[in-house]
């Protein structure tokens, strides 16, 4: 039977104790009227709970922190549980992938109450199949166009933006896809009706229109711009490391690794991007977990440049250092794999499967705190080397 941690039971009586002060009173009144109850979610700001909602804390026990949040909310009433769930979606995105000043203006703003969150994804011929979408934006100087029309979306009265999926052109159904954050008070975006409702009355659904919408665009893109960035950073940084370690172990040690083990720098360097990995994650900062993986990846690159096992294989008094290198080599591309299989599954699936690694990289565990992962085989030879990350020629 599930019990709610010891950690989180002072939480559940805080906000239990809330929603039957504040919330069960007017409950029916809130439904019967069919208003947005402003006054309560002052209330759910004041005590933080919309911080709960928009910012949530790292740690294992966020997502939890929150489903108890709305769940002792849903019990006084269910319309006003759409507060906190709503922005909590229309903060998700931005939580994930939006940049530092976004999560910092946006976020803030719904914690603090100054803004309201909404999500605006589905269509009157798009719910589930998102892929049926046909809302548009379009390329126009510096700016995207956007427009379509969204039902049945909620806060988009209040003060704050929307998160707004669009078609652009080009690519298939589901690859041209794009989220935009548009703010409610942009010129162009109109409000059109409220749909009527059996329940949840005080958390009113909308419809709303998109006409030639437009947003300054976040940066330039191009392809040239596309294929310099993913030569620099994936041909020739995770694909390169990959490439020459595989193919110098098959090279100079018939794809056999002796005894494999990162040596103090290398551990330590491990050690720190495995932390900061974690911790970045924890805060839905996905841009920073890929960053620390990458500091494993330029630091091996340095030490083939600064090793330089094409030399050492030409001195048998050296083959000790040969295969502590292979090894370093070895170990960094398996913790690097292992960071970025959440990122790009089949690239690090195929580095994990060719450097012999068992379990599968599926079934991985973070190692505890302070520990690298169980080093590759010894013995076992490994797959044979191929581009990673092919380079595209312009």
């Amino acid at each position: 039977m599930f019990s709610v941690p010891p950690e989180l039971q002072d939480f559940q009586a805080r906000v239990r104790a809330f929603a039957r002060q504040h919330i069960a009173p007017v409950a029916a009144v809130i439904d019967e009227s069919a208003q947005y109850p402003e006054e309560i979610h002052r209330f759910l700001v004041s005590e933080g709970y919309m911080r709960t909602a928009a910012m949530p804390e790292s740690g294992p026990l966020r997502f939890l922190r929150r489903a108890i949040l709305i769940e002792e909310v849903a019990y006084a009433s269910a319309a006003v549980s759409m507060i906190p769930m709503v922005n909590e979606l229309g903060c998700t995105p931005i939580q994930l992938f939006g940049n530092p000043e976004q999560k910092s203006e946006l976020l803030g703003g719904v914690a603090d109450g100054s803004l309201f969150a909404s999500y605006g994804l589905t269509e009157p011929q798009a719910g589930s199949d998102v892929a049926a979408l046909a809302c548009t934006a379009e390329p126009a100087g510096k700016e995207w166009v956007i427009s379509g029309n969204k039902s049945w979306i909620c806060n988009v009265r209040q003060p704050g933006f929307c998160v707004v999926f669009a078609r652009s052109s080009g690519g298939n159904a589901r690859e041209a896809l794009t989220a935009f954050i548009v703010p409610t008070d942009s010129p162009g975006f109109e409000v059109i009706n409220a749909e009527p409702t059996l329940g949840l009355r005080g958390s009113p659904t909308y419809n709303f229109l998109l006409k030639e919408v437009p947003l300054t665009r976040d940066g330039d893109f191009s392809w040239d711009l596309f294929i310099e960035r993913y030569n620099a950073n994936l041909a020739n940084d995770w694909g390169n490391l990959f490439t020459r370690s595989v193919s110098m172990i098959h090279r100079y040690r018939a794809g056999l690794l002796a005894n494999p083990a990162a040596g103090s720098e290398l551990g330590a360097l491990i050690r720190k991007a495995l932390a900061d990995y974690r911790e970045a994650m924890d805060r839905y900062a996905v841009d920073e977990g890929i960053e620390a993986a990458w500091t494993i990846i330029r630091r091996a690159n340095q030490m083939v440049e600064e090793g330089a096992p094409w030399k050492l294989a030409k001195d048998p008094a050296k083959a000790g250092e040969l295969d502590a290198l292979l090894g370093e080599l070895a170990v960094a591309l398996q913790h690097t794999a292992f960071l970025l299989f959440p990122i790009m599954p089949s690239k690090a699936r195929l580095v994990w499967e060719t450097l012999r690694l068992s379990p599968a990289i599926e079934a991985g565990r973070f190692p505890a705190d302070g520990a690298l992962l169980p080093p590759p085989p010894s013995g076992v030879a490994l797959g044979e080397s191929q581009p990673l990350f092919p380079r595209i020629e312009k």
